[in-house]
């Protein structure tokens, strides 16, 4: 598969998501203000442009990294927005604009709210471009944590690592895929307690590189505790957000499994303590006790070997 075609392939998977672009139309056009000059982070294929142009920005900056930014001039031209969006290509943080914004947006969310680079870069956008009393979407992100029983998810991503396909030992991979986030979408009723906010992470000017947090549980039924599984909230606007949570999901994001191994048991009236700890969405760790016993996860144990060893 070529790069554009991946490209392609995921901007389109998340234009499906109307759901998620509903709210940031709302957003848009309860913040943008007529003749406002808008900076769109991470613009994708430039979506967010042309609807902070509808929402009645003079000019819109797209800047965006991975995608070819003939494709955002494109969309622009086929919308009647070509006059107003100005894409430009390359990483944000190493980007000049010729003046200041009134707006920031990014639509840069990922399983558990923080894509990696996140913060960073709308802290970077704040300080560096927006105008004394502008407006950063989303303004927040909180995120989200409930102990489960996932035994599928567990077995296909951790405990197949101690499997011994043709004979052969793969075990030593194991603890590798203990301490990763993985990908996958969880029911209420996988839930042994309800889930607790672990932290708000304001974005902006002050947006924090280092993100921690911790909650504890009290476990309502017996069962075995495979990880946890995570969620977010992001606040775009007054009274407007977008959530992958449980039972009132606002957008097709998956949550976040925060594996642990090996899985415990636990009864009702356990108690459950999870402490996370977020370096800009590149770095996690999650660590905490159930009943007598102790984990400690983290995904700088598995970055070192995949970064020796290519």
């Amino acid at each position: 598969m070529s790069y554009l075609s991946e490209v392609l392939a995921f901007h389109a998977s998340l234009l499906s998501d109307t759901a998620r672009l509903e709210r940031f139309r709302r957003a848009l056009q309860r913040v943008v203000r007529p003749g406002d000059v808008v900076l769109d982070v991470g613009a994708g294929v430039g979506i967010l442009s042309v609807l902070a142009c509808e929402a009645g920005a003079s000019r819109v900056y797209a800047i965006e990294g991975s995608v070819p930014v003939g494709i955002i001039e494109m969309l622009a031209e086929a919308n009647g927005m070509a006059d107003r969006v100005h894409a430009i290509g390359g990483n944000s943080t190493a980007i000049e604009l010729p003046e200041q914004v009134d707006v920031v947006v990014a639509d840069l969310f990922e399983l558990f709210g923080l894509e990696q680079g996140l913060v960073a870069a709308m802290a970077d956008a704040a300080r560096r471009f927006l105008r004394e009393g502008g407006t950063v979407i989303p303004r927040a992100i909180s995120l989200y944590a409930a102990p489960v029983e996932a035994p599928g998810v567990h077995g296909a991503r951790v405990g197949a690592w101690s499997r011994e396909p043709l004979g052969m030992d793969v075990s030593p991979v194991r603890p590798l895929a203990a301490n990763v986030l993985h990908a996958a979408s969880h029911r209420s009723a996988d839930e042994l307690a309800a889930g607790e906010r672990l932290a708000r992470v304001p974005l902006g000017a002050d947006g924090p590189r280092h993100v921690g947090g911790a909650a504890s549980f009290a476990i309502r039924r017996p069962g075995v505790l495979y990880g946890f599984d995570g969620w977010f909230v992001a606040e775009l606007a007054r009274g407007v957000t977008v959530s992958n949570a449980p039972g009132s999901r606002t957008t097709r994001y998956r949550h976040a499994f925060l594996p642990i191994d090996p899985p415990q048991l636990v009864a009702p009236g356990d108690e459950v303590e999870l402490e996370v700890h977020a370096w800009d969405g590149e770095q996690w760790r999650w660590s905490g006790r159930a009943g007598e016993r102790t984990f400690d996860h983290a995904t700088l144990h598995a970055l070192p070997i995949a970064a020796l060893r290519r």
